[in-house]
Order: structure tokens, then sequence, then C-alpha cells
């Protein structure tokens, strides 16, 4: 996972650059609390409420922004890749799309 965590964020870096934006950076906090959020999002709706006592949980301060990206594996492609690597990098590219939308 932190190999997947590695490519993805420096492809974002790479997509940051040519925007002229500075380079984000991987904090274990915040990774903390963003995966304890995502697996709540799983089966239940946004609750921000629950977002700001994850945050404080995790000593992160500050506004959130919440990004969600839904990407459905097909279940036809089998997958002998237990990380499943090529489906972490194509829900990361959806994450990429977000950013016409995000302005």
């Amino acid at each position: 996972m932190r190999k997947i965590r590695r490519d993805i964020t420096q492809t974002i870096n790479d997509v940051r650059a040519k925007f002229g934006n500075n380079h984000i950076f991987q904090d274990v906090l915040t990774n903390r609390a963003a995966n304890d959020y995502a697996e709540f999002l799983l089966t239940n709706e946004e609750n921000p409420e629950l977002l700001k006592q994850i945050c404080e949980k995790n000593n992160i301060v500050g506004e959130h922004k919440v990004i969600q990206g839904i990407a459905h594996l097909e279940e036809d492609v089998p997958s002998n890749d237990p990380t499943k690597k090529e489906e972490f990098m194509d829900a990361h590219g959806l994450l990429l799309e977000l950013q016409d939308e995000l302005g």
C-alpha cells in the first residue's frame, strides 16, 4: 500500500507542478484520519461531525474538504493482485478528473 500511495502522490505532484502549485506531502496522522473517514463513507453518508471528531482524535487542525470519487470494479475482470494496484491507480485517475470540477 505504501508504494501505491507513493505512486499516487507522485502523479498528483506531477499534475500540480504543471499548474505551478506546490507539492503535497504524505502525513501519517492525516492518512490515518482520511482512512478512518473513508471506511465510514463506504457504508454511510457524509457526516461533518464525525469527520471533526476523527480529525480531533488525530490532532488535525484547520479546515477540511472531503472529495469523494466512486469507482466500481468490474465483476467479470479477475484479479490475482491482493493489493489491487490497478484498481487503486484507476481510482486515483478518477480523482485527477475531478480537477476540472474543482476549478
